[in-house]
C-alpha cells in the first residue's frame, strides 16, 4: 500500500496480513445477533470495503462498533476456567461444606415414612410455619408443592450443628424434595438478597437469601432427577411465601394441608 494513496486496500500483502490475523477468530452467537439487530441485520462477512471516503469512514465505523461489541460480549458473557479456556459464567454455587450439609440431612430425613414432629400442627402450612417460627426464632418458608407431591411431614432437624425447619415431600415414583429454612448466619455473608442454584452429587438444589433466613429446595429421585431449571422454578414459586411466613400473625386458609 502506497504512502500516497492511503485509502488503497488493494495491497495483496496487507490482505494476507488481515487474513491470517482474523481467519481463526469467531464473534459468539449473542454478541452476532446483538451486531445484526443494531445494523439492521447486516451480516458482517458480506460486507467489502470499497474505495472512496464516504464508504470508507461508514466501514470502519462499523467496524469500530462491531470490534467493541465483541470484547463487551466477550467480558460479560464468559470467563476463563481452570484451564484458561473462556466458557460461559457459572451459576452462584453455595460453598461445598454447606451444600455436602444440606445433601446428608436431606437423605436422612426422606428415608423416614413419616417425618412429621410430634406436637407440631400438621393440617396446615401457615400453623406449621408460625409454630417452627417460634421454636426457631426466625420466618419459616412452609408451603405447598405444585403438582402431584405428597407431604411427608415437618420437623426441626440439624443441618451440621445448626437448627432448620424442614419440610419434606415425596411422590409416587420415588422422588423427594425437601425446604429447608435456616438462621441467616448459615450461610455466608454474601449471599443475602442472592439466589444459588447447582446440581451436587446428584442432587438438583436452589435456594435464596433474605435478612432474616436462608432456603433452599433439595431434590432427589430413584430414577431420573428433576433438572436443575425445574427446582430453579420451584424456588422462585416457593419464594414469595417468605414474605408471608415474615408476619407471625397471619392466617390463611387456603393453605390446608391434602390429607
Amino acid at each position: 500500500m502506497s504512502q500516497a494513496d492511503p485509502e488503497n486496500f488493494d495491497d495483496p500483502a496487507l490482505k494476507a496480513a488481515i487474513r491470517r490475523a482474523w481467519a481463526g477468530e469467531q464473534c459468539p452467537p449473542e454478541v452476532r445477533q446483538r451486531i445484526d439487530a443494531a445494523y439492521g441485520r447486516a451480516s458482517a462477512s458480506s460486507l467489502k470495503i470499497e474505495s472512496g471516503r464516504p464508504k470508507l469512514l461508514g466501514n470502519l465505523m462499523f467496524f469500530g462498533w462491531a470490534l467493541m461489541l465483541i470484547v463487551v460480549g466477550i467480558v460479560f458473557h464468559f470467563h476463563p476456567d481452570k484451564t484458561g479456556q473462556l466458557t460461559r459464567p457459572v451459576a452462584l454455587a453455595l460453598p461445598a461444606s454447606l451444600a455436602d450439609q444440606l445433601i446428608a440431612r436431606h437423605d436422612e430425613c426422606c428415608k423416614d415414612p413419616d417425618h412429621h414432629m410430634p406436637g407440631l400442627p400438621r393440617d396446615n402450612f401457615v400453623d406449621i410455619g408460625r409454630e417452627l417460627r417460634q421454636r426457631l426464632g426466625f420466618p419459616i418458608l412452609s408451603a405447598g408443592l405444585p403438582g402431584a407431591w405428597n407431604f411427608n411431614g415437618a420437623s426441626i432437624c440439624p443441618v451440621g450443628t445448626t437448627k432448620s425447619g424442614h419440610l419434606v415431600f415425596k411422590s409416587g415414583d420415588g422422588q423427594f424434595v425437601s425446604i429447608f429454612s435456616l438462621p441467616r448466619q448459615f450461610g455466608p455473608a454474601d449471599l443475602t438478597n442472592k439466589s444459588f442454584s447447582e446440581v451436587e452429587q446428584n442432587h438438583p438444589m436452589a435456594g435464596f437469601a433474605t435478612g432474616d433466613g436462608f432456603y433452599c429446595v433439595v431434590e432427589s429421585s430413584k430414577g431420573q432427577p428433576m433438572s436443575l431449571e425445574q427446582v430453579r422454578t420451584l424456588r422462585d414459586e416457593l419464594r414469595p411465601d417468605v414474605a408471608s411466613a415474615s408476619d407471625p400473625n397471619r392466617r390463611d386458609s387456603i393453605a390446608m394441608v391434602a390429607k
